[in-house]
């Protein structure tokens, strides 16, 4: 993706997304565009999807409770967590905006993933491969690991990241 698409297109609601493709196009969307965008989404995933390298490592050294906190919809998570085999690390601890209707940048869905979990969120780490997911770590006060290239150079609590491997050595680092 280009810097210019991600900075348009990279997390919060598909409604808004497709909203700039409308403008930006000059262009009605056809009405039944979403359920065919998901559809072919869900294909592909089923076809290429493969969990990022460390993951399993990682999650299956963590003795600590573990959630998914996702913009998209709780059954297309769950579906890209199914094919990857990750489900089994996260269990019912799988949140998406849509069930509370806020998106990151807001730290709602981060902060409800924290209390169903029973853990305070300047106890809590997210990893996070979108801005707005980073804004969103930093806004519930959790400790930020971010993939995305672009890290607020501000916010003490973000650590970027090339990998997941190097989740694992701040963690041995700071035990």
């Amino acid at each position: 993706m280009t810097d210019a698409a991600v900075r348009l297109f990279n997390a919060g609601k598909l409604a808004e997304s497709l909203a700039r493709c409308e403008v930006l196009l000059g262009i009605k969307l056809p009405t039944d565009f979403v359920a065919v965008f998901r559809r072919a989404r869900a294909d592909a995933v089923r076809a290429r999807l493969r969990p990022m390298p460390g993951a399993h490592a990682l999650l299956g050294a963590l003795n600590l409770p573990v959630a998914v906190a996702s913009n998209g919809p709780l059954e297309q998570t769950q579906l890209s967590l199914q094919v990857t085999d990750l489900q089994r690390y996260f269990g019912r601890s799988v949140f998406s905006a849509y069930e509370l209707d806020r998106w990151k940048p807001d730290p709602d869905l981060f902060l409800h993933a924290a209390a169903a979990m029973g853990v305070h969120p300047s106890r809590c780490a997210v990893v996070e491969d979108s801005l707005s997911g980073v804004h969103a770590g930093i806004a519930a006060g959790m400790t930020v690991f971010s993939l995305f290239p672009e890290v607020p150079q501000h916010a003490a609590q973000v650590h970027r990241i090339a990998s997941l491997h190097e989740i694992g050595q701040y963690l041995a680092n700071a035990g």
